[in-house]
């Protein structure tokens, strides 16, 4: 979640909406604008508003596109010719902040900070384009390429990087590497072995630049939340993998497809331009950063759907033991399918390279199935909608509570009951929010219990209608809850 100050909150809840952008290239010393900044010499001038798109988390293909925003800024006296003459100008960090006219220029609110991915000049010759992207556009670089493994110097058998992490081995016997194993021979943990492949090769590593060049993504600390995943890898299932290798590969797709995808879990931005990634940890229940009310929600602006593509009926595992494509195959059905209460089939394949047979990845692949039932068994509805802006922003990945009347009552927890959302996407305007959400009420509070009175009998009567879907304890002697009601049975 970001906090925006509270010179910012109060301009972006006001009448008065003199938005000013800026384009702030530090390393440049270049700082361009829509208008005049309080506290801040600009030196040059945007034309037109920027067009920005923000990151867009997909959790079921473990996939997220990367937020971009393009800025179009006039070449007075040649002021932007000269900045690319005396550097290149992609790769150079950039934020866009987005603040107001009067507000000074500690308060400005980033809206998208990244690189520099590119610069064109306009056919007039009075203006460039500068696209900058967040930090998932610089992710999608090979490793493991062939010239560069046969390149490593041939020492009579397997060699290996960072204490066995990594191992190349030649696998035909003509005495030339052409095999990558990561995890060495006996595997590691898969957010261990990311963090030293997205950090190696970049010179600010934080201690996991430990891996050749040609096995880096070249990414560094200020660009990866090490704190979060290091998080995540402590929080999730203990996991040993190893992924064999043999010819190219992109680091994106290692992080999307051999490490977040079979484990459940998805990669998104930071608010700061961090990356991180994120994994399924339902059933138990998530705090949400926002509340979100009535109130605050534009009119109208709601819109709920209902599509197919966030539900699964069955999931497929195909595990791939030896680095030459798939050798087992296991496939589970959901629950609520085996209840008969769907019968819609929508089956979710995962090829895993990691998960592997002889380290426990049947088992693993189960406990991964049932946590990716418990929030996509039942469809997961998509709603939309955009609120006036809030002193608190909510970023891809958080969860948030939703309560307004707008909602359908889909479900049947009843009008204006509160709703756990997962955001998918948010932008962060001048004077609103748009949210991008999924519905994952029942997931996110699967596993909670009422609170038990001091007596061992829970309150039913006093009970919110929210919360009588959950598990209460009668007592042993009445076998009544306290109110004198029976007791009820959860399921």
């Amino acid at each position: 979640m970001i906090t925006v100050s509270d010179g910012y909150a109060l301009r972006a809840a006001s009448t008065i909406q003199d938005t000013i952008y800026i384009l702030a290239i530090p390393s440049l010393s270049a700082y361009f604008s829509t208008g005049p900044v309080k506290g801040l010499t600009t030196t040059g001038q945007i034309v037109a508003r920027p067009s920005l798109v923000p990151t867009q988390v997909s959790p079921l293909s473990a996939t997220a596109s990367a937020g971009s925003v393009s800025v179009d800024v006039l070449d007075v006296d040649g002021y932007v010719t000269g900045l690319r003459r005396s550097a290149p100008m992609r790769g150079q960090s950039a934020t866009l902040y987005i603040g107001y006219r009067d507000l000074p220029w500690a308060d400005y609110l980033a809206a998208l900070p990244g690189r520099i991915s590119g610069f064109d000049r306009d056919a007039t010759g009075l203006s460039y384009r500068i696209e900058v992207a967040d930090t998932l556009d610089r992710v999608d670089v090979p490793v493991f390429k062939e010239e560069d493994v046969a390149a490593e110097p041939w020492t009579g058998g397997d060699k290996s990087f960072d204490s066995g992490s990594l191992v190349i081995r030649d696998s035909d016997g003509d005495s030339v590497y052409d095999t990558v194993l990561v995890g060495g021979t006996v595997g590691a943990n898969p957010l261990d072995l990311l963090l030293k492949l997205l950090l190696s090769g970049g010179g600010n590593g934080g201690g996991y630049d430990v891996w050749p060049v040609w096995a880096g993504a070249g990414l560094t600390i200020d660009d990866v939340d090490v704190d979060w995943i290091e998080a995540e890898r402590d929080n999730i299932l203990t996991v040993n993998e190893q992924f064999i290798y043999r010819g190219e590969v992109s680091a994106k797709s290692f992080l999307e497809e051999d490490v977040c995808l079979p484990l459940g879990g998805y990669p998104l931005v930071s608010g700061t331009g961090k990356l991180r990634v994120q994994f399924v940890n339902s059933p138990g229940s998530l705090s949400p950063v926002l509340a979100v009310t009535s109130a605050t929600i534009l009119p109208r602006s709601l819109k709920w759907s209902d599509p197919a593509d966030n539900y699964m009926s069955h999931v497929i595992f195909e595990f791939d033991d030896d680095g030459d494509g798939p050798q087992t195959t296991l496939k589970r059905a959901s629950p609520q399918f085996l209840a008969a209460t769907y019968d819609e089939i929508r089956e979710h394949p995962i090829s895993s390279k990691g998960l592997q047979t002889a380290l426990g990845g049947a088992g693993i692949a189960d406990a991964v199935a049932d946590a990716l039932f418990s929030r996509y068994g039942d469809p997961a509805p998509r709603v939309k909608f955009s609120t006036f802006f809030s002193r608190h922003l909510a970023e891809a990945g958080d969860v948030i509570s939703l309560v307004t009347d707008q909602m359908p009552d889909w479900d049947g927890r009843g009008i204006g009951s509160t709703r756990l959302m997962l955001c998918l996407s948010v932008k962060a305007g001048p004077q609103k929010v748009d949210f991008d959400c999924l519905d994952l009420t029942a997931a996110l509070t699967a596993g909670e219990r009422a609170i038990i009175a001091p007596n061992g009998q829970a309150d039913w009567t006093a009970a919110s209608d929210a919360e009588k879907v959950y598990a209460y304890i009668a007592s042993d002697v009445t076998e009544e809850m306290s109110d004198g009601e029976p007791a009820y049975v959860w399921s």
